[in-house]
């Protein structure tokens, strides 16, 4: 996290220093993500007997989608880097699972995590002009600010000679995030098509990376982390 406050410092006042250049286009977006959780490959659980067991963890990832407004400034006018700043609405899910089987005793769980969070995007482009093409990259880090997520944890326990039990919890929490979680490296190829000099498409796959503890599999406002592997879809507005 040490080196994240630096870089992040770095990339405001790249920000700053650029809007005396003037906003130079406005890109919305639209898209879609695969969200992963972050986490240890087992994990400690007290089954309804009080016994202490290992669980190996898996996980299903959900199909996410997102939206998004960047605003970018060039840096000089006639330099091809700029940077950028906005707002990211994703909306994703994801499950973690595990069960375990010992002389006849049977215990399954699922955490099933429904999230909706908005993200603040800091990042540095590089766009290259060919024909009525450009090609380039954005890369920098996301913090998320707010979030509302609900947890289903579903456990089915079934002792020797007994019915299953079921049990069935929702745990929600939203609001802003505090200001030393959950950030994220953010990596973007860009080809975009020009219609004119005002206008244009763009297709950018994606790849976001959270820092965090993999321990929690539960994703809140202050635990969990993910990564996620996308593709959006832009409409470029050029000033």
């Amino acid at each position: 996290m040490k080196k994240i406050f630096p870089l992040l410092f770095f990339l405001c006042t790249l920000s700053s220093i650029s809007f005396s250049q003037g906003l130079s286009e406005i890109q919305l977006s639209a898209g879609w993500n695969s969200t992963r959780p972050r986490i240890n490959s087992n994990a400690q659980f007290i089954l309804p007997d009080d016994k202490v067991v290992i669980m190996d963890l898996d996980h299903n990832s959900g199909e996410s989608f997102n939206y998004g407004i960047l605003l970018s400034w060039q840096i000089k006018e006639d330099k091809p880097w700029s940077v950028k700043t906005g707002l990211f609405w994703t909306n994703m899910n994801f499950s973690i699972w595990s069960n375990y089987l010992d002389n006849n005793t049977g215990y399954f769980l699922n955490f099933k995590n429904n999230i909706r969070q908005i993200d603040l995007p800091i990042l540095l482009g590089y766009k290259k002009t060919i024909s009525s093409f450009e090609i380039g990259f954005d890369f920098g880090i996301i913090k998320t600010i707010w979030l509302d997520s609900e947890v289903n944890l579903n456990t089915t326990y079934q002792a020797p000679s007994s019915n299953p039990e079921f049990k069935q919890i929702t745990e929600n929490s939203d609001g802003f995030v505090p200001f030393g979680k959950k950030y994220s490296f953010f990596v973007s190829p860009l080809l975009q098509l020009n219609f004119s000099r005002a206008s244009g498409i763009s297709l950018q796959p994606f790849y976001r990376f959270q820092v965090g503890s993999k321990r929690s599999l539960l994703y809140r406002t202050h635990t969990g982390s993910i990564k996620q592997f996308g593709l959006n879809l832009g409409y470029n507005i050029k000033f």
